[in-house]
């Protein structure tokens, strides 16, 4: 499911015959849980509007999915390689 930028997984647990998930690829826990498919993709909305009221008023920067950044470890010649690269052709590690 997608919404607002926010990615959640659906889960379901036969037990007791509900369906669940969390917003995947942030720090901050946003989960949900209903006993009915049918309100599943509301509640998740729902989930994800109440974090961004409560973060608004607590005046905290919500956690978002994908920052755009990537670190890796790589071997200084080939880092030297890449940013030299990335240089002759006006692009940004």
């Amino acid at each position: 499911m997608n919404y607002k930028g926010y990615l959640g997984s659906v889960h379901f647990n036969a037990y007791e015959e509900l369906f669940f998930g969390k917003v995947e690829f942030i720090k901050d826990l946003i989960s949900y849980e209903v006993s009915n498919a049918k309100i599943l993709i509301k509640s998740f909305q729902e989930a994800i509007d109440s974090y961004l009221e409560d973060c608004n008023i607590v005046g905290k920067i919500p956690d978002k999915p994908f920052k755009g950044s990537v670190n890796v470890r790589i071997e200084p010649e080939l880092h030297k390689e890449v940013s030299l690269y990335a240089m002759c052709n006006t692009a940004i590690l």
